[in-house]
């Protein structure tokens, strides 16, 4: 069996010598497994969770995330060479060129920060080496026409210096016909490019330098009509919606709105410094980064092909971080690592939620739309935030060997946060110029009969005594969202947590040992965005508590590895955003929550050419008090209640069980040549689809089976090979949303690509 070293406590392990659940990825799998992104990477880590949404993508690991909602940092942290990810929309391009990745499941407060309270995804990129060489990868999948290149450059200068070139650039041509553009969307055009470089003049000082770039642009739609039900399942009569869930999109703009094409673009730089000295025993370490993203998304939110309602949304990040560490023994038994973590980092985002209020008039009171157009306007609700972060950490961990068998493990952070920010809701124009509209009058309102009086609709404003006048973009925000209220607020926040993690570690000979975790740690609070309160408490979120024990056993024979891990956890106040249905989202902090359950892995070289891989988990993960959660849409027609309380109610996106299934197979056909198989079976139980935990669009249980065959030549180091994703052309969906001021149950869901067939070349030299 491969060893594989991991660095997830801070310094070089065997996987199998960490007292803690870690599942890893090493450079080879990535590659013979076809793992590009977090979702892919679902396949092969069962308490890894990634459904796209709609605006935001949600990370879940033991099922613990965050909700949908651009203000939350991510309850999963993600790190590329010990520098923090928090966003996900740093992580719209995916990873290429990577030494490994190691999944750190359970809360990682100490070692990895303050927002790691699910768990931490550990990316290391492969650094230069003092040898000339590099790869290239090409692969064409026929179905969806996706296209792939990847490739990596070495070059050594000298015995003491080297560089990398990384580069990778993907292009696919859509998942489903859109009827109204004629064309098969969402396109994708997503490239990254790396330059590294390594310098270690002695055995005593190592400097790594990495800074990247990457352009991922999502151009179309990708969410189809599911159902427009009632509260009974039954069909909403005289739907205006076509095409229900026929695997076909008829959505778009055809005019109006300032941006009328559907899109997401994200545009991503960081750049990292490393440096190590060796002295004695002792190692410090220095690292610094910088990370930065302009992100834009452009949203036909109606779904229909009129010009109804669409969202502009932008974001600009950055981030700034400096970690100083200091490592090594002060005796046999007792080593010890202390650092210092600094971070700054600037969020500004504002959200336009579009709206062609004359044609929603109409609808809403059947009438011609040309009866509204000098009672409204087509206007804007912008919500917007500017935020500052700074967080301040102090840091340790001391590892004692008590006996020969037992050690003991204490990790320690304490961590200063302070936030400030700006947090407003304007109305502007169609066109996105602040503004509160021209003055409309509003009697109709009380007195339906005017509109049908064409001397009033030619002229309201001037007809009849007393006209009731506002301006019309706030009065169409009133109507839309009568608690939203036009505000701009100042806000300020101040937090600081200790936390601890506690470990023993009993080996019980050289090939197995058990071990017993605790951690407690937080996650920080701040600003919502989607705030439409003029109340600065209304603002604000609280932050997360967790306390999270575990207890595993870890075999490592000459034939197989066995990890099997049990946890219990217990969070306070999960932030929770969720769409209401209507224009809004609702954040709450949910009050407690539970988690429980299983993993294992298990991996079996069954002969030198046969090994195969059981990787499942059980997942029990429940909202212990959750009395004031926001109703499902269908409970709220069926009831008539705004908020249900979700005691005992699953976590939405989460399946109680997951398994993943392997068979690989080398054959060698000669000296020359060898054939390599791989057969994967991915298996999920139902789980719930929406962030309301909708019952009606609830997602059945579902397996996935890979094929992958490759033709190797070992003497010149180049490869063919086929690969056949979801081979039975599995239908499901991993995500559905309650479509905007539609009447009854509207859902859409987001489209699955079926059946993938490609065929790989690459070449390493």
């Amino acid at each position: 069996m491969e060893t594989i070293y991991v660095t997830a406590r801070k310094k070089v392990e065997a996987l199998h010598q960490v007292p803690m659940s870690v599942q890893a990825l090493s450079a080879e799998r990535l590659r013979n497994y076809r793992v590009d992104d977090f979702q892919e990477l679902t396949t092969y880590v069962p308490a890894l969770e990634q459904p796209k949404l709609a605006i935001q993508s949600r990370l879940s690991l033991r099922g613990v995330s965050s909700g949908d909602n651009q203000s939350f940092e991510q309850a999963v942290g993600k790190y590329v060479d010990g520098i923090y990810r928090g966003r996900m929309n740093q992580h719209r391009s995916g990873f290429f060129d990577m030494e490994r990745i190691e999944v750190l499941k359970g809360p990682q407060v100490t070692l990895y920060g303050n927002s790691s309270i699910g768990g931490a995804i550990s990316m290391i990129t492969k650094k230069p080496e003092f040898e000339f060489g590099g790869d290239i990868q090409v692969s064409y999948e026929t179905e969806y026409q996706e296209k792939y290149v990847k490739a990596a450059l070495n070059l050594p200068f000298t015995e003491e210096f080297a560089v990398r070139f990384a580069f990778k650039n993907r292009e696919d041509d859509g998942i489903a016909y859109n009827e109204f553009t004629q064309t098969d969307e969402p396109k994708i055009d997503d490239s990254a490019m790396r330059f590294s470089a390594l310098y270690e003049p002695n055995d005593k000082l190592s400097v790594h330098f990495r800074t990247e770039h990457s352009d991922f642009e999502l151009n179309g739609h990708m969410m189809d009509i599911f159902m427009h039900v009632d509260q009974n399942g039954e069909p909403w009569p005289g739907s205006p919606y076509t095409g229900v869930n026929d695997g076909k999109m008829n959505v778009g703009n055809p005019e109006l709105f300032t941006e009328n094409e559907t899109f997401w673009r994200t545009e991503t730089d960081e750049t990292a410094l490393e440096v190590n000295y060796q002295w004695g025993d002792l190692t410090f370490t220095s690292l610094t980064g910088f990370s930065e993203y302009d992100y834009e998304q452009s949203y036909d939110t109606d779904f229909t092909t009129v010009s109804m309602i669409n969202s502009y949304l932008t974001e600009n990040y950055q981030q700034f971080s400096q970690e100083f560490r200091i490592a090594g023994s002060i005796t046999d038994q007792l080593s010890f690592l202390a650092g210092i973590y600094y971070q700054d980092d600037e969020l500004e985002s504002q959200f336009f939620a579009d709206f062609n209020q004359p044609l929603i008039f109409a609808s809403i009171f059947a009438q011609p739309v040309s009866s509204f157009d000098n009672l409204s306007a087509p206007f804007s609700r912008v919500l917007t935030l500017d935020q500052d972060t700074e967080q301040w950490a102090l840091l340790g961990s001391l590892d004692y060997q008590l006996t020969h068998a037992l050690t003991l493990g204490l990790n320690y952070r304490y961590v200063d946060i302070e936030k400030t920010g700006q947090q407003a809701s304007q109305t502007a124009d169609i066109d996105h110029s602040y503004s509160t509209g021209d003055l409309v009058d509003t009697r109709w309102l009380s007195d339906p009969s005017l509109l049908a009086n064409a001397e009033y609709l030619a002229d309201p404003n001037n007809f009849g005594d007393n006209p009731a006048l506002v301006p019309s973009h706030l009065f169409s925000y009133g109507f839309l969202s009568p608690n939203g209220q036009v505000h701009d607020l100042d806000l300020q926040r101040d937090e600081d947590h200790h936390m601890f993690q506690l470990s023993a570690k009993y080996q019980l000979n050289d090939s197995e040992l058990i071990y017993a975790s605790f951690a407690n740690g937080a996650k920080a609070g701040g600003f919502d965005l989607y705030n439409e309160s003029a109340d600065p408490e209304n603002a604000e979120f609280d932050d997360e508590k967790a306390k999270v024990f575990e207890v595993g056993y870890k075999a490592n024979w000459q034939d197989l590895t066995l990890n099997i891990a049990a946890f219990y956890g217990e969070y306070d106040n999960l932030q929770t955003g969720i769409f209401n249905g209507g224009i809004s989202l609702i954040v709450i902090n949910a009050p407690s929550t539970i988690s429980k359950g299983v993993d294992v892995e298990f991996d079996w070289q069954i002969t030198d050419a046969l090994s195969a891989f059981v990787y499942g988990e059980y997942l029990d993960f429940y909202y212990d008090d959750f009395e004031q959660a926001p109703c499902s849409r269908t409970t709220s027609l069926e009831t008539g209640n705004t908020f249900c309380d979700w005691k005992g109610e699953p976590m939405p996106f989460v399946p109680d069980f997951k398994v993943n299934l392997g068979l690989e197979h080398y054959y060698s056909i000669s000296n020359q040549f060898d054939l390599r198989q791989l057969l994967t079976y991915s298996y999920k139980d139902d789980y719930t689809t929406a962030s309301d935990n909708e019952q009606q669009t609830k997602q059945d249980g579902y397996g996935l089976v890979d094929y992958r065959i490759d033709l190797i030549n070992n003497h010149y180091d180049y490869q063919v090979g086929l690969s056949i994703q979801n081979a039975t052309d599995e239908d499901y969906t991993s995500y559905t949303t309650i479509m905007p001021l539609a009447p009854g149950g509207a859902f859409a869901k987001q489209l699955e690509k079926g059946r993938q067939i490609a065929i790989e070349a690459s070449y390493h030299f």
